[in-house]
C-alpha cells in the first residue's frame, strides 16, 4: 500500500474526472475472474465480516500522525478508480492563492473512513444487542466514508458549480462504486466473500442517502433501530457527521486557518461522546451527545462558516470560479488571474437572515444601475451572493436538530438554546483598473442602499492611500 500523495498535476488532474470510468469499455479483465463474479453474484456469503479477527493497515499522514483502516479496505484502496482521487485537489482552485492548499480527495476519504471507523467502534460501547451492528453493518459503514467522495470531477466542487448539478457526485461515488464492482473482479470477489446485496444497497444508500419515509412507510435498507449509522457517514439531519469533521479540520489546518479549523480534541471528543438514543418523535434512533457538549458541537458549525468566508470564498478565488464557462473560451482570463489582473473586492455585506432578499444579485443591480451614471463602468460591475450555513439548509438552525442528554441521564433527550446563524453574503468588485473616484461612488451607492433597506453597513475592501492611482 502507498503513502498518500499531497502532491498533484494538472495536466493529470484535468482528466481524472468520473466520465473516464464511466464511459471506459471493459476489455482487459480475465474471462475467469468475470465467471468468478457471476459465481459470487450467485452465493450467499457463509460468514459475516469480524472486525476483531480483521487486519489493520496504518497510514502514515501529517493529519492524524497516523490513520487506522481495516485491511479489506485495500479491495476499494487499490483500485484505478479509487486511486484516480490522489489527481484531485480537495479545494479545488484554492492553492492558486493558498499554496499549502494540495491535498487530494484521496487523502479526505481515508481519513473520513478512519474516523467513521472510530466513531461505530465508540457508537457501540453500552449498547443494547438488538441496537448494535452486525460485522457487515459495520464494515458497510466504513466502506461508504471511504466511497462518499468518490465522485468528484477534477477541481472537486468548482467544476460541480459551473457545470454540472450541485449534488450530482454522491449520485457518480454510487456509479463508480457498481463500476469498482464491475471491473475490478478481484474487488468484488473479496468483498462478497461476506457482504451481500443487502449490504451493497445499503452502502449505496449510506452514500447518497434516501428520504427515510415515503408515504409514511420506513423507506431505510436498515432497522429503525440502527438508523444512527445514517448519522455517521451523510448526515441530513444537522449536518454533523464524519466527512464534515475530516475536512473542517484537515483543510483549515493545510491553509493555515488555524484561527477557524477545529482542532483533534474537539474530534475525539465530538467521537467518544456519542451515544445512541431515540429521536424526539420516537420514530427511529440517532445520534445525540452530552449537554455540556453544546459549546463544542456550536464551534464545529462555525468553523465550517468561518472556512468559507475565509477559504473558500477568498475574494481571490471568487471571482475567477464565477467565470470559468468564459475561462474555457477566453486564454487571456487565465492570463489575468496569473498577473492578479482580475476584477478587485470593493466591499461585502452581510445579512444574517433567509427573509432577506435585498442582497440577492437581481435586486441590488438594477438600484446601482439607477444610481450611478457611467453605464460602461456599472455594465462591468460584478455582483455575487453567497448563502453559507453550517452544514444543514439554509433557513434551518442545524443547533435545534442535535440531541443532547442530560449530565446523570442519558436516557433522556434535550435540546438546548443555542443558534447557529446561517449568512448571506455579497460580494461586489469592480473592473480592474477603475479609477478611484468610480469605486468610492460605488462604494457611497451601496451604503445608501443599505441604509434604505434596513442592512448592515457595507464593508470596505479599498485602502485610502489608493486614491492618487487606479484601483488595481
Amino acid at each position: 500500500m502507498t503513502k498518500p500523495s499531497s502532491s498533484s498535476t494538472s495536466k493529470r488532474e484535468n482528466s481524472s474526472g468520473p466520465s473516464k470510468f464511466i464511459s471506459k469499455k471493459h476489455e482487459k479483465t480475465p474471462q475467469r475472474f468475470m465467471k468468478a463474479v457471476k459465481v459470487m453474484k450467485s452465493m450467499e456469503p457463509q460468514n459475516q465480516w469480524d472486525p476483531e479477527k480483521e487486519k489493520f493497515i496504518i497510514i502514515n499522514t501529517n493529519e492524524f500522525s497516523s490513520i487506522k483502516l481495516p485491511k479489506i479496505c485495500n479491495l476499494i484502496y487499490d483500485t484505478p478508480i479509487f486511486s484516480r482521487l490522489k489527481r484531485i485537489k480537495q479545494l479545488g482552485s484554492c492553492s492558486y492563492v493558498f499554496p499549502s492548499a494540495t491535498h487530494t480527495r484521496f487523502e479526505h476519504s481515508i481519513g473520513t473512513a478512519s474516523l467513521a471507523y472510530e466513531f461505530v467502534v465508540a457508537s457501540q460501547r453500552n449498547l443494547p444487542e438488538n441496537y448494535k451492528l452486525t460485522g457487515n453493518e459495520f464494515l458497510d459503514v466504513i466502506l461508504a466514508a471511504l466511497l462518499r467522495n468518490l465522485g468528484h470531477p477534477a477541481f472537486s466542487y468548482l467544476y460541480e458549480e459551473c457545470f454540472a448539478t450541485p449534488g450530482l457526485h454522491k449520485e457518480m461515488a454510487v456509479k463508480l462504486f457498481d463500476k469498482i464492482l464491475i471491473d475490478c473482479p478481484k474487488t468484488a470477489v473479496g468483498l462478497r466473500q461476506f457482504l451481500t446485496e443487502r449490504d451493497f444497497n445499503l452502502i449505496r444508500c449510506l452514500i447518497n442517502p434516501p428520504r427515510m419515509f415515503v408515504n409514511q412507510k420506513w423507506n431505510l435498507p436498515i432497522s429503525r433501530k440502527k438508523a444512527y449509522i445514517f448519522d455517521i457517514v451523510n448526515n441530513l439531519r444537522n449536518g454533523l457527521d464524519v466527512d464534515k469533521l475530516d475536512y473542517t479540520y484537515r483543510d483549515g489546518l493545510r491553509c493555515g486557518m488555524n484561527k477557524y479549523a477545529i482542532n483533534m480534541n474537539i474530534v475525539k471528543r465530538f467521537i467518544e461522546s456519542a451515544v445512541v438514543g431515540i429521536n424526539h418523535s420516537g420514530e427511529y434512533c440517532c445520534l445525540k451527545y452530552p449537554e455540556s457538549n453544546a459549546g463544542e458541537i456550536e464551534i464545529i458549525f462555525q468553523s465550517k462558516i468561518e472556512l468559507f468566508k475565509t477559504l473558500y470564498y477568498d475574494k481571490m478565488i471568487l471571482h475567477p470560479a464565477s467565470n470559468l464557462r468564459s475561462l474555457l473560451e477566453a486564454q487571456k482570463i487565465l492570463e489575468a488571474v496569473d498577473y492578479r489582473e482580475i476584477p478587485k473586492l470593493v466591499l461585502d455585506v452581510e445579512s444574517k437572515g433567509i427573509n432577506d432578499p435585498s442582497l440577492w444579485v437581481g435586486n441590488i443591480l438594477p438600484s446601482l444601475q439607477k444610481t450611478l451614471k457611467k453605464k460602461s463602468f456599472v455594465k462591468e460591475i460584478t455582483v455575487i451572493s453567497k448563502l453559507i450555513h453550517a452544514g444543514k439548509d439554509f433557513d434551518d438552525n442545524p443547533m435545534a436538530s442535535v440531541l443532547f442528554y442530560p449530565r446523570n441521564d442519558r436516557n433522556k433527550s434535550v435540546l438546548v438554546n443555542k443558534t447557529v446563524q446561517s449568512v448571506i453574503r455579497t460580494y461586489i468588485f469592480a473592473p480592474y483598473g477603475s479609477k478611484i473616484e468610480e469605486v468610492e461612488k460605488l462604494f457611497k451607492a451601496v451604503q445608501v442602499y443599505c441604509k434604505e433597506h434596513n442592512l448592515e453597513s457595507p464593508v470596505s475592501h479599498f485602502r485610502s492611500r489608493q486614491i492618487n492611482y487606479n484601483f488595481v
